[in-house]
């Protein structure tokens, strides 16, 4: 009995130190790297799997936009394109448009002709419109309109007007000149123009421009307007009264104002700006010599002018 019971106890010591046999260098290092392998495929699994697919999906995202950063980029320049072509346009209209009176407005026309025959010492009595008509110009239908202009004066003053018009910024063309002999180196003959409008082609209107008219109720356009005074009568009345001594008693007072004789080239804004230095008295110069804005200032005319 005592020898089993050693027995066992001796098989018990020797199961105890099977059970705490330290692990060798080899097994060591196998779970070493089996905890490395489980570690990398955990983290691989739950970390970078996760983020590499992140990064894919970014990548696509980066990829749409890229695209989208390209097409946006063509339509700016594609933009910039059609914003350069539409200034371009633009200023060729506006261009084109100097050409052309926005309408056939007779007033602003005679205005306009009027300027145009200052420059000429041509005599040019009168002046008569034809209906506005419809012509074919460049594939585009244009309004028109002609001009009739009987004129007598010298060769070289009809040739300053020819190059008035060339040098006219909008579109007053010779259709025909007629030519006759006058007295010895004078000319007679008539002027016919043609004028171009864009009226129901381009908006708006041309810059109204300040023309004084007379009273429309008028009948005969000869009779004088209210308020108009005949100078000539009055300086003849003058005259009379010191040749038959009826101003002997009359304080002689100095005049108040100067007289101008017209020299070629010569308009109211022009002798207004050189006498007084500014603009602002024209209405005032032909008020004291019963003009009107549109009347045609003749070479050689007197004007009354406000001393300074």
């Amino acid at each position: 009995m005592e020898q089993s019971k050693r027995k066992m106890k001796n098989q018990k010591k020797t199961r105890r130190k099977i059970d705490v046999r330290e692990l060798t260098n080899n097994e060591r290092t196998l779970i070493t790297l089996l905890a490395i392998v489980i570690l990398f495929w955990l983290s691989f699994k739950y970390i970078i799997d996760p983020q590499i697919l992140k990064i894919s999906t970014l990548e696509s995202k980066m990829n749409a936009y890229a695209l989208e950063v390209e097409e946006n980029n063509r339509i700016i320049k594609n933009s910039e394109v059609i914003l350069d072509e539409k200034s371009k346009l633009f200023i060729e209209k506006q261009n084109i448009e100097k050409d052309f009176f926005k309408s056939l407005n007779q007033p602003q026309i005679i205005y306009v002709l009027n300027e145009l025959l200052l420059k000429s010492d041509i005599e040019m009595d009168s002046i008569s419109f034809s209906k506005p008509f419809m012509e074919t110009l460049n594939a585009q239908e244009i309004q028109k309109m002609d001009i009739s202009i009987p004129f007598k004066g010298s060769f070289s003053s009809l040739n300053e007007i020819i190059k008035s018009l060339e040098t006219e910024t909008r579109k007053i063309v010779i259709n025909n000149i007629d030519i006759q002999k006058g007295e010895e180196t004078e000319i007679t003959g008539n002027i016919s123009l043609g004028v171009y409008s864009l009226s129901g082609i381009v908006e708006g209107k041309d810059e109204d421009l300040p023309i004084e008219t007379t009273d429309e109720n008028k009948l005969n356009p000869f009779i004088p307007y209210e308020g108009y005074v005949d100078l000539s009568k009055v300086e003849d009345n003058s005259s009379e009264e010191i040749e038959s001594g009826q101003a002997e008693d009359k304080p002689i007072e100095e005049s108040i104002y100067d007289t101008y004789k017209a020299i070629k080239g010569d308009n109211i804004s022009y002798i207004s700006k050189r006498k007084y230095g500014t603009e602002k008295y024209v209405d005032e110069i032909l008020s004291l010599n019963g003009m009107l804005r549109s009347s045609i200032l003749p070479i050689g005319k007197e004007l009354k002018l406000k001393k300074k």
